[in-house]
This record gives C-alpha cells, sequence and structure tokens, in this order.
C-alpha cells in the first residue's frame, strides 16, 4: 500500500490531463488509419466528374469581354528520374517535407495547422503531397469537412497501392502552377519557356512556390511581390532542411527570372487579376482559370479607359517631381460597385513595376485620412464649429507640425479639416480616440489598421498603411447618405450549365448618421473653408458641380493623395513611386489632385448635375464662436441645436454698430460677434 501511495504521489494531474487528451486523440486516429489501411484493397479511388478545361469569361458591366483564359493547356508527362533535383527538394520543402515519412497524412502537420488556423484567424494549410493529388485529381474542390474526410481516407488508401515515388511522380505531372499550367514541365515552359533541365535554383524554387495558391503567388500577376515573399519562403525552408546552403539560397533570391512573353493582351488587367485572385479564395484556382466559368463584372470599360489615360497623362505631367507612378480607383457609392480601377500607369511598364497594384497596396495616405477620425468625432456628439487650437503643442514626444510652418490660433472644426491643418487634427484624434476612430474607418470600409497598439496620434496625419480601394470604399458611405452598400466588382458568376454560383444582393446598412455625413461632405466640398490652406484657386474645385475631397501628402513625399466625391461618382487618385522613392516637394494637391480633376470631369461629362441635399435632421444656425471660421452660418444635428450656438433660450437686445474690444465679447441669445480687422490688426466686432 505505500508504495501505491508513493507512486501516486508523484503522479500530478496536469499530466494525467495530458495523457487522456493524448489517448483521447491517438486512439481515435490509430482506428481510423487501421481502418482505412484495412479497407484499401477493397477501397476504388473515384474519378473526378465532368472535368474539361474550359476558358473562363471575365466581362464588364454592359457584356463586353474582357479577358478570356486561355483553358488548360495539354499536361507533358515526365518521369520522376527526368525531374531536375533542385524541383524536387524545393517541391518538398514547399508543400511536405515529411513525404517520405507518412502513410498518405500527416498528423503533427494537420494539428499545427489547425492550431494556427484557430489561433490567428487566418486559414493554414496542412495537406500532404498526396492528399493534394487526391484532391486535385479525384475530389471536388469544395471546403467541406466530408470533402476533407474523403480526401484523408483516399490519401490513406492512395499510399497503399503505390510507391511514394509513384506518387510524387504523379503530383508533379498533375498539380495546377497557374497560368492554365498543368504539371511541373506544362509550368516551366509557361513561366520560363524553358525545359525542365535547363531550371536554375531561383526558376525551381519561384515554380515549388506556385501550387499552394498560384493566383495569389502569381509573379505574372498583379503582385508580383508576393510570388518573390513565397519563393524566399521555399529557399529558406531549403536551407533549414539542409537541402542547400544558405549561401546558394541567397544566390538564387537574388537572381533575376526573365518570365516567358505571353501575346495575349487584355482589358483593365489589374482589375481582372484582382477579380480572379478573390474569386480563387473561395472556388479554387484552378476552377477560376479553367472552370468555364462566366464573370459578370462591376467595371464599364468606358470609364475604364477613360481613368487609364488619365492617370497615365497625369504621371507625365509630373515627372519632373521624381514621380513615375500612378492609380485609381472609381466607384458608384449608390451600389459600391467599382467602375474602373488602374494599378498603375502602365502594366507593361517593368521599370515603374508596373503589374503591381496600387490601389490594393499598403501606402499611408497622409491627411487624406483625417474625415474618419473628425467624422468619429460628430458621431460622439462634437459639432463643426468645436473650437481646435492651432498653436505649438507636444503630446508625449509627438510635436506635429503644419503644413505651412505657421499657426492660426483657434480654428472651428470646419476650417481645420478643409484648410487639412495638422495640429487640430491631432488634438482632435486625442479627444476622439484611437480606437473608436478605427473601428468607424472599418465599418466604412478600410480593412487594414487591425492593430491598434502599432498606431499613435499620428495615424490622423496617414501614420497608417491603408489601400486605395478602401478610401475610395470609405468616401462612398460618406458620398452615400452614410450608408454603406459594400464594396463590389463581380455582380454575377454562372458554372457551364447556366447554373448561378454567385449574384451580388446588396444590403445597406446605416453606419454613418446621415446628419453628421452631411455635415461632413458640406466641409469637405466648402472652398472658403479651405482657403487658408489651400488658396482661392485649386484644382478640388469642378466647374458648375460641388464634390467633396480631401487630399493627403505623407511628409516624406512618397506618396500623394486625393479622394472626393459628387453623389453619384467617387475617385481616388495616388501619385508616387512604387519602389517608396520619395518624390521632390510635390503635395497631394500638386500631384493627384489635377488628376483627379481631370478624372472627375471626364467622367462626369454628359451626367445630370447633383446637389448635396441637407436631410431633415440636420439645422443651419450661427457658428457664433471665437475663432476662424466661427462667424459663418454653420449646419447642426437638430438634436444637438438646443442650447447651441444660435438657439434663442433668452432673448436679449442685441447691440447695434460696429465697436472694438480687447477680449472677444460675449455671445448674446447664443451669438457670437462676426468681426474685420482694420489696418492695425485691430478687430471691430459688430452682431448681426
Amino acid at each position: 500500500m505505500r508504495k501505491v501511495a508513493s507512486y501516486h504521489k508523484h503522479v500530478y494531474p496536469w499530466k494525467l490531463l495530458v495523457a487522456f487528451i493524448v489517448l483521447a486523440i491517438a486512439l481515435p486516429w490509430l482506428s481510423y488509419v487501421g481502418l482505412a489501411k484495412g479497407a484499401a484493397p477493397f477501397l476504388k479511388l473515384p474519378s473526378k466528374e465532368n472535368f474539361h478545361p474550359t476558358q473562363t469569361i471575365f466581362y464588364d458591366r454592359s457584356g463586353t469581354k474582357l479577358y478570356e483564359t486561355a483553358g488548360g493547356h495539354q499536361p507533358v508527362p515526365v518521369k520522376l528520374n527526368q525531374v531536375p533535383r533542385s524541383v524536387v527538394l524545393a517541391t518538398l520543402a514547399a508543400e511536405d517535407s515529411d513525404f517520405y515519412k507518412h502513410r498518405g497524412v500527416n498528423p503533427e502537420a494537420l494539428g499545427r495547422a489547425t492550431y494556427k488556423t484557430l489561433v490567428s484567424n487566418d486559414p493554414q494549410g496542412g495537406s500532404t503531397i498526396t492528399q493534394q493529388l487526391i484532391k486535385n485529381t479525384y475530389l471536388s474542390s469544395d471546403r467541406t469537412a466530408t470533402r476533407k474526410l474523403k480526401e484523408m481516407t483516399y490519401a490513406i488508401v492512395l499510399e497503399q497501392k503505390f510507391t511514394k515515388d509513384q506518387i510524387l511522380e504523379r503530383y508533379l505531372n498533375e498539380v495546377y502552377y497557374g497560368q492554365q499550367s498543368y504539371g511541373i514541365a506544362d509550368g516551366a515552359k509557361t513561366y520560363f519557356g524553358k525545359d525542365l533541365n535547363q531550371l536554375t535554383l531561383g526558376e525551381a524554387s519561384m515554380l515549388a512556390g506556385l501550387p499552394s495558391s498560384p493566383t495569389r503567388y502569381s509573379p505574372l500577376g498583379s503582385n508580383p511581390q508576393l510570388g518573390k515573399e513565397r519563393q524566399k519562403y521555399v529557399l529558406d525552408r531549403m536551407v533549414k532542411l539542409g537541402y542547400v546552403t544558405k549561401e546558394q539560397a541567397t544566390t538564387a533570391a537574388a537572381e533575376p527570372l526573365t518570365y516567358a512573353k505571353s501575346e495575349q493582351v487584355f482589358h483593365a488587367p489589374h482589375f481582372v487579376f484582382f477579380v480572379k485572385n478573390e474569386l480563387a479564395k473561395y472556388y479554387g484556382d484552378d476552377t477560376v482559370d479553367s472552370g468555364g466559368l462566366k464573370v459578370y463584372t462591376t467595371l464599364d470599360l468606358n470609364k475604364q479607359a477613360d481613368l487609364e489615360k488619365e492617370v497615365a497623362d497625369g504621371v507625365k505631367s509630373v515627372a519632373r517631381y521624381n514621380a513615375t507612378n500612378g492609380a485609381g480607383v472609381a466607384m458608384d457609392p449608390k451600389t459600391g460597385e467599382v467602375l474602373a480601377m488602374v494599378g498603375s500607369a502602365d502594366f507593361n511598364n517593368d521599370a515603374i513595376d508596373g503589374k503591381v497594384n496600387v490601389a490594393t497596396s499598403l501606402r499611408q495616405p497622409g491627411s487624406s485620412f483625417k474625415p474618419f477620425v473628425y467624422l468619429e468625432a460628430l458621431q460622439q456628439g462634437k459639432s463643426a464649429n468645436t473650437i481646435l487650437h492651432d498653436k505649438p503643442t507636444t503630446w508625449g514626444d509627438f510635436t506635429p507640425k503644419n503644413y505651412d510652418g505657421g499657426y492660426h490660433g483657434n480654428v472651428t472644426m470646419r476650417y481645420a479639416l478643409a484648410s487639412s491643418l495638422n495640429i487640430p487634427a491631432v488634438e482632435m484624434l486625442d479627444q476622439t480616440g484611437i480606437q473608436p476612430s478605427i473601428d468607424l474607418a472599418h465599418q466604412m470600409g478600410i480593412t487594414t489598421l487591425n492593430d491598434t497598439s502599432r498606431y499613435g496620434l499620428s495615424l490622423v496625419l496617414g501614420g497608417g498603411e491603408v489601400k486605395l480601394l478602401d478610401m475610395v470604399s470609405g468616401f462612398s458611405v460618406m458620398a452615400n447618405k452614410g450608408q454603406s452598400v459594400g464594396r463590389a466588382t463581380v455582380n454575377k458568376v454562372v458554372a457551364p450549365g447556366d447554373k448561378t454560383l454567385y449574384e451580388r444582393k446588396p444590403q445597406p446598412k446605416q453606419v454613418v448618421d446621415e446628419g453628421n455625413a452631411f455635415i461632413m461632405t458640406d466641409i469637405l466640398s466648402d472652398a472658403r473653408a479651405r482657403t487658408t490652406g489651400f488658396g482661392n484657386s485649386t484644382p478640388l474645385d469642378l466647374p458648375g458641380r460641388q464634390a467633396a475631397v480631401k487630399t493627403g501628402t505623407t511628409n516624406n513625399f512618397k506618396d500623394n493623395w486625393t479622394v472626393g466625391y459628387t453623389p453619384s461618382l467617387v475617385v481616388g487618385i495616388w501619385v508616387g513611386n512604387s519602389n517608396g522613392d520619395a518624390m521632390r516637394g510635390i503635395s497631394g494637391v500638386q500631384g493627384a489632385a489635377p488628376i483627379w480633376h481631370d478624372v472627375m470631369v471626364t467622367l462626369l461629362k454628359g451626367t445630370p448635375v447633383e446637389k448635396f441635399d441637407p436631410p431633415k435632421n440636420v439645422v443651419r444656425r450661427c457658428a457664433c464662436v471665437g475663432g476662424l471660421g466661427g462667424g459663418i452660418q454653420e449646419w447642426f444635428l437638430k438634436s444637438l441645436s438646443v442650447g447651441q450656438p444660435g438657439s434663442q433660450d433668452s432673448p436679449q437686445a442685441i447691440p447695434s454698430g460696429t465697436f472694438e474690444s480687447e477680449t472677444p465679447p460675449p455671445a448674446i441669445n447664443g451669438r457670437y460677434p462676426y468681426w474685420t480687422t482694420d489696418a492695425e490688426g485691430k478687430r471691430h466686432y459688430y452682431y448681426q
């Protein structure tokens, strides 16, 4: 009895719990594997039904063809001993380094992938090469638990019927590499125009990284930098596994890759590749490339051609400032449909990284982010006549400066935002809060800025990275009276046999009070209020039309922005250099704004002139506060107007005439006085 007691004294409860969990997982797993192995002689592998590689066609909103994939290429079968060792090792490093150890399913990799998916909320792959072969050859691409269980079962069965070398050979001959190429030999021809035995380590590692997501990692797509990142991952894995030396991997990563020229020309390449990538997340790469889909997009090809021309011409006009590239997005705010997308000034110009889609890349927005913060302030109950203080101010170790280097004293929210004064903007973010401002930006369409701990008060000056496409989505909410209808690039997807896979059904949501959206729009369209910051004549004014607009410039002149809208059109423009090089002293109003102006004029030509009509829940009263912009008629929410400047709570006699005063006179009947300044700088006050 003493021995038993002594034994139990050293078995800790947590060890028993761990042992129980291990057994709970291991026993069903071993039973499942045993059953699968036992059933292997009696199970027949299924055949993938009704799959014949067929072209997928992308159309614009009117039915004009934008792009047609080439359908599936004819496979070029090769024996495993004909595949270069570098290709085999790169494939194992990228997809399944334990291939020759497991028996079809790798429980360790599966558990690791499941854990990462749960913890990071980012789906991770845990499939072996055998499982991938089963999925690509025998099963559909549906992402269901039932299909996954079938995949695992048949992988174990396949391992019982074929040798490892036979399975790897079939995988290399049948896996999809993107660009309508099936098998490694076809991939080598498609991407590099080479036979397999001519591939370098750099080329082999690039190809080996593609099967996990060919559309996303394609070096010929709109984000080739993702392909380079994937290639580096493969090479790093090869070093870690001892397949190559660190020096060999470094040389391969630095190797210039020359891709085979494609003769195919198509419309709106950045837009089409963006849509392809989005669809591939749902239907898989091979289905999108070769599944015979008909994709009806939101693009207006005529507007696309106009946007491409204006961006290209605009970038040429600012080339003297060391600006080599530009991007643009046009959207209908009432429907959320993307009408045009230009990711660079020239898709085919590798000197400017033209294939990179800057419209969907991360860039700092400068002051074009300010409206989100000020709108959150309105949502919290502040009004457009709120006084902010444009004076030397330090928050911790952060001392912001205005673009003009000067100070303007007390200034209303309206004038601070319209003239893009930095110090008041930081003060407003300090009052409003970083997290609430980011939360509102997310509700309006910003998909980045997800780690709040990274951002300080410089966020309001563009200290966080966003996407041009997201910024246009966010501004569209203001243009649409505070209502979000979501962002759309596709209206309908039809599979062979006229089977509708997807059809858009917008679900409008009021994310900003309609009155606050109008007040923000009124500020951004107020040419008088922006005179302090921009002068009297700017490209922000459209002839004969109201337009709300905001510019942005990063401190180092790496990014120029202008985003603005009418009630029926939102356009965002970016100007800069894809590689992040600084431009020479050019602001958003000089670089991006002229392009924005020309795009708006061109795209709105022949359309009805619309105004921003005030909703029923706002009222116009005197701003009546002491500061720049304090003597004008201002818009207020009716719910906030009682007791606000301009209300008539306690009628008093209002003085007539003009008078001097060393201090600002008090409000009478809620009205602060107007003033004029004489030649000596003295203020002369008067009440209206």
